[in-house]
């Protein structure tokens, strides 16, 4: 994704012709590189009559936590913040909510209620009820480059476009970033059967993952999901804390376990809360040590009708052309994951996503990273899970500046008009612009 825990200069000339102009620097782990982005808005080819390239505006997207619904009258929203200069840690960044224009695949996109956006967010997800009110988690600072202080909640009303009032669930969460914002996903929302909100996010200096539950009308207390006897050693820390329903109620909870960023030695787990409110054992999903830590990884989440768990990662390297994607499915709830990696596993990518329409998972990516760590176009996988054999890398939307991450609508309670799919994502170019594809 083209982002570090380095500030990132940039210099770009914005022309009446939409072009940008830059020098960028960035130091990724030890390596330092420069590349020129040339256009703000990506160069977008379709095909098929999709509209895969609608503006949305300012902002962008993470992979894990779940950033765009659909409403059960078929008009999409989208939660983002804006970024106008990596990386991403300003006070004056704000969680926008763009609203469709058209029902169906939309025409364009409005900014809803501007004046009670909450200010200086560092993580976001969000979820659609059966009444249509969008639940929104959200952690946030209270000083620009500082570490992340507060874990906040909302709704936003679809049918008067309004933000609600803010809850602040915990006040002092004390995480840090390494100085890093975009790419620190730190909070996931999913909403049960009955459309109550759960969450889990980061806390702590040591940065480890948390949980709550608002059964009941009123928040849990916060309980610690990955508190297994010797998780962690050294300065090992939570990255990318996710969650998401299973068709009987179950809560399949994963993060990654790792040092900093660009390191060669996290671990993915997983864990499972029964329908009964009992958390299991935690399980590795992936070998140890064999993911990346990075704040270009993913624990996407998809669950199929058939109650099998899918999750997708980028294997533990540090060679930019070499960080391939990974594919596991458990069959039996989360006690054992196996592996089925397409390609045979030598695609590489950065934050690989799992989508799940018309009975077909797809893994999305951006094209496989140059010397420089950064990838063109958009692609897909395509296959029904398990140990099935994968389609082809299919290239779906062309453009230079998409190395970002894709967020596709999926949820298991309340995903509207199950069969179209709809993503969004970004331009790299600073300030980024949010793009959103519907088919």
């Amino acid at each position: 994704m083209n982002r570090t825990n380095a500030t990132r200069l940039i210099v770009a000339l914005l022309l009446t012709l939409g072009l940008s102009i830059g020098l960028v620097t960035v130091n990724a782990g030890a390596i330092w590189r420069s590349y020129l982005p040339l256009v703000v808005r990506p160069n977008i080819n379709q095909g098929g009559g999709s509209n895969l390239q609608i503006s949305v505006g300012a902002g962008y997207t993470d992979v894990s936590p779940k950033q765009i619904v659909r409403t059960s009258d078929n008009r999409i929203y989208i939660a983002a913040s804006d970024c106008n200069a990596y990386p991403c840690i300003s006070t004056s960044q704000t969680l926008r909510m763009y609203r469709a224009t058209t029902t169906g695949v939309p025409g364009g996109f409005t900014r809803a209620d501007s004046s009670h956006e909450p200010s200086g967010v560092a993580g976001w997800a969000i979820a659609v009820d059966s009444s249509n009110t969008i639940h929104v988690a959200w952690t946030d600072r209270t000083a620009s480059a500082s570490r992340i202080d507060r874990l906040r909640y909302t709704t936003f009303n679809t049918a008067t476009n309004t933000w609600g009032t803010t809850e602040t669930l915990e006040g002092a969460l004390n995480v840090a970033t390494g100085s890093g914002g975009q790419g620190i996903q730190s909070v996931a929302l999913a909403l049960d059967a009955n459309g109550i909100p759960h969450v889990v996010y980061l806390k702590n200096a040591t940065r480890r993952m948390f949980y709550r539950n608002h059964v009941g009308g009123s928040w849990s207390a916060a309980t610690q999901i990955d508190d297994t006897t010797n998780m962690y050693t050294g300065n090992q820390q939570a990255w990318h804390p996710n969650l998401a329903f299973d068709p009987v109620g179950r809560i399949l909870a994963i993060w990654e376990r790792g040092t900093s960023n660009d390191t060669a030695d996290g671990t993915i787990f997983s864990r499972v809360r029964s329908e009964a409110g009992v958390w299991g054992a935690s399980v590795a999903v992936s070998s140890s040590g064999g993911a990346l830590t990075s704040i270009d990884q993913s624990t996407s989440i998809v669950i199929t009708p058939d109650g099998t768990y899918h999750t997708t990662y980028i294997n533990a390297s540090t060679t930019h052309s070499q960080k391939v994607i990974r594919y596991r499915y458990s069959t039996d709830q989360g006690a054992t994951w196996n592996a089925n990696d397409p390609a045979g596993g030598t695609i590489a990518t950065h934050n690989p996503s799992l989508g799940y329409a018309n009975g077909k998972l797809r893994i999305y990516g951006h094209g496989v990273p140059d010397s420089s760590n950064h990838g063109n176009d958009l692609y897909y996988f395509e296959g029904t899970g398990d140990a099935a054999s994968w389609g082809s890398w299919t290239k779906f939307i062309a453009g230079a500046n998409l190395d970002s991450s894709v967020n596709v609508r999926w949820s298991q309670n309340f995903n509207n008009f199950p069969n179209t799919i709809d993503i969004v994502y970004w331009g790299d170019a600073y300030p980024n612009l949010l793009f959103a594809g519907s088919q």
